[in-house]
């Protein structure tokens, strides 16, 4: 099994190429970064309830560890990419909430 070509379209896909040149619309770059906000809370809470259910002391230092850097990566993201809609007004796309749900 091989996932070359699998890896070589996704890396073609025009708004990919598009966020790697900087010329992607603002609007659409916006909703990415909102989504990606969606995505690291998710991530951050999941992290907690792992932690939490650990049996091992390294996994939950692991655990929280990604718990805490996920936090603050979905805070960073208002300060270096000026997103001007306040969080509570945005929705997670259905791509995004099946992800997360999954």
């Amino acid at each position: 099994f091989s996932i070359q070509d699998l890896y070589r379209r996704i890396q073609e896909l025009p708004f990919l190429l598009q966020l790697a040149a900087g010329t992607l619309p603002w609007e659409r770059f916006e909703f990415f970064i909102r989504q990606d906000y969606f995505f690291l809370l998710e991530r951050a809470q999941t992290c907690a309830n792992l932690a939490s259910d650990a049996r091992h002391e390294r996994l939950k230092t692991l655990f929280r560890s990604l718990e805490e850097n996920s936090s603050k990566a979905a805070q960073e993201i208002f300060d270096k990419y000026l997103v001007k809609q306040p969080a509570e007004l945005w929705q997670k796309s259905p791509v995004c909430a099946s992800y997360t749900d999954y």
